[in-house]
C-alpha cells in the first residue's frame, strides 16, 4: 500500500497533467521556463532528506501548478478562466496541507485538516465575494464595462501587472469613499 502522501502527490501532479487543451495554447517558452523551474526546485529538494525533502517536493509541486494556471488564466485572458486558476490554485494548496497535515503527529491531524479546510473555505469565500477582481484589464479598458472598474482600469492602464492591482484597489477604494 502506498504512503497518503504519495498518493496526495500524485494526485496533484495528475490535476496539473489533466489540464483541458487550452493549456495547449500557452506558449511553449513559457511551459518549458515553467517546467525548468520546478526541475531546479526538485534537484533542490534532493539535498534534503525526510520530511523536509517531502514538504519541498510538495511546494515544488504547488509552484507549478500555480505557474501552470496562471499561463493558463493568462491564455484565455477571460475573467471566468482568473477566477477557475484562483480556485484551481486554492485547492492545489489544500492538497499539500492536508499531505503535510497527513505525515504530521497523529494527535494533531484533525486539528490540522481542520484548519487547512477552514483556510480552503475562506478563500473561496473570498473568490466567490470578489468576482470583479477577475475582470479582464483588456475588456474594461475596451468599453466592455462602463462601471467603475472601468474607469479605475483606464486611470491604471501604463503600470505593470502588480503596480495595476494595486492601483485599481485604491482607486476603487477611494471611489467609495
Amino acid at each position: 500500500m502506498k504512503p497518503l502522501h504519495t498518493i496526495l502527490t500524485l494526485n496533484a501532479l495528475l490535476g496539473v497533467l489533466c489540464l483541458p487543451a487550452a493549456q495547449a495554447d500557452v506558449g511553449d517558452k513559457a511551459q518549458a521556463e515553467v517546467a525548468q523551474q520546478y526541475r531546479q526546485q526538485v534537484a533542490a529538494c534532493a539535498t534534503q532528506s525526510g520530511e523536509r525533502r517531502l514538504v519541498c517536493l510538495d511546494e515544488a509541486t504547488l509552484d507549478r501548478t500555480i505557474a501552470l494556471e496562471d499561463l493558463r488564466a493568462e491564455s484565455e485572458n477571460t475573467a471566468a478562466a482568473r477566477a477557475r486558476a484562483a480556485r484551481n490554485k486554492v485547492e492545489a494548496a489544500f492538497v499539500m496541507a492536508e499531505g503535510q497535515c497527513a505525515r504530521g503527529a497523529t494527535a494533531q491531524r484533525s486539528a490540522c485538516l481542520q484548519r487547512a479546510k477552514a483556510q480552503r473555505d475562506v478563500s473561496e469565500g473570498d473568490i466567490a465575494a470578489n468576482q470583479a477582481a477577475f475582470v479582464s484589464y483588456d475588456a474594461l479598458a475596451a468599453g466592455e464595462d462602463d462601471g467603475l472598474l472601468r474607469r479605475a482600469a483606464l486611470s491604471c492602464d501604463k503600470l505593470r501587472d502588480e503596480a495595476r492591482d494595486r492601483c485599481v484597489k485604491q482607486f476603487v477604494h477611494q471611489q467609495q469613499m
